[in-house]
């Protein structure tokens, strides 16, 4: 996980994840050091195309951040959408 670190981050940015007031360097940090497995990567052709980073208190989970890379997201919305009709 920590040699994907700059390529979360780069997805983080292109999905306006990523705010002035947090350094997502350390945010990955973080995570790495409690509950690493409830930051998932996916991938597709050995690119990093989405990633989950959640947390668990014992009781309930949530998600803190997600992320899918925007053109992803774009053809994922069109499909369901084609779908709903």
């Amino acid at each position: 996980m920590e040699s994907d670190e700059n390529e979360v981050m780069d997805l983080w940015h292109k999905c306006n994840l990523v705010v002035p007031w947090d350094n997502p360097k350390q945010d990955i940090e973080r995570k790495l050091k409690v509950d690493r497995d409830l930051f998932i990567v996916g991938e597709e052709n050995s690119k990093i195309i989405a990633s989950v980073m959640g947390g668990y208190e014992g009781h309930r989970g949530w998600i803190n951040c997600l992320a899918v890379h925007p053109v992803l997201a774009v053809i994922y919305n069109d499909s369901v959408a084609d779908n709903c009709n």
